[in-house]
């Protein structure tokens, strides 16, 4: 059975990929990228030659006459672009084996550099015309975890603006080229950043990474009863003990444990 191997290409230094992921390009049958030019620019500098550079739509007929290399830039395909989560999908439907080599990460990277709590994050996802800023962002507007999203970096001052319009003043970090020459890693207030001087730099292409602050305790919407009683329900019918379902509730909704233990015990009568 053949096999579809996900790659993440770096963005910054051409090194940093493994001897896997060059030898995989070398041998297998056919190479699919959105973004051919960075595939390209790969391949020359490791002196590599891949046997075919395919199309995107052409991946699931190359799966017939062997193993398939999709590539990512930043991040493993899927994640990187749509089009390549939809041909992930599709070889999965058709019980094509789908093995991603591990490798660079964008968002995993700006998280560790942006000095914010790591214990829970979100990736929200890569904002493009499709996925509007902030359409995307008032879905979490209450969220305590840090928040993750990508963007092209010539979008850095758009998707800032939308950032601090619907989220607040929180602190964030835009990371862009970790590692490069011409990299970026800057910090502050989402307001401090989203001021136009806060960019002497111009962007080249590639994507640039938001890493934003949970809201406070403070700003965490308080749920009304219908849906802690809702919640609860789905708990205590999955078999979660009542004590439990109220400590994990309580973390979320901004009620009392006591409160929801005494809800629970009126939903158990």
């Amino acid at each position: 059975m053949p096999t579809l191997y996900l790659i993440a290409l770096p963005t910054e230094n051409l090194d940093d990929i493994s001897l896997r992921a060059l030898r995989l390009l070398r041998e297998t049958s056919a190479v699919a990228a959105a973004d051919r030019p960075a595939l390209e620019a790969l391949l020359a500098h490791h002196a590599v030659s891949a046997r075919q550079i395919i199309d995107l739509a052409d991946v699931l007929t190359a799966l017939a006459a062997g193993d398939v290399v999709l590539i990512g830039v930043g991040e493993l395909p899927g994640i990187a672009d749509d089009s390549g989560a939809e041909v992930i999908g599709a070889a999965l439907a058709r019980g094509i084996r789908v093995e991603p080599i591990p490798g660079v990460s964008l968002a995993i990277t700006a998280m560790v550099l942006s000095a914010l709590p790591p214990d829970r994050f979100i990736y929200a996802g890569r904002l493009s015309a499709s996925l509007p800023a902030a359409d995307l962002l008032k879905r979490y507007e209450a969220e305590r975890a840090t928040l993750i999203v990508t963007a092209r970096a010539d979008h850095v001052p758009a998707v800032l603006r939308a950032l601090r319009g619907t989220l607040g003043d929180r602190p964030a970090c835009i990371v862009y080229r970790p590692g490069a020459p011409d990299g970026v890693i800057l910090r502050g207030s989402l307001t401090l950043l989203a001021a136009e001087d806060a960019f002497p730099w111009r962007a080249d292409g590639g994507d640039a990474a938001f890493v934003i602050g949970g809201a406070t305790e403070q700003a965490a919407r308080v749920w009304d009863e219908d849906e802690v009683r809702a919640a609860l329900r789905t708990r205590l019918a999955a078999g979660e003990p009542l004590r439990l379902a109220a400590k994990a509730l309580a973390a979320e909704t901004g009620w009392d444990r006591r409160r929801i233990y005494a809800l629970g015990v009126d939903e158990k009568a």
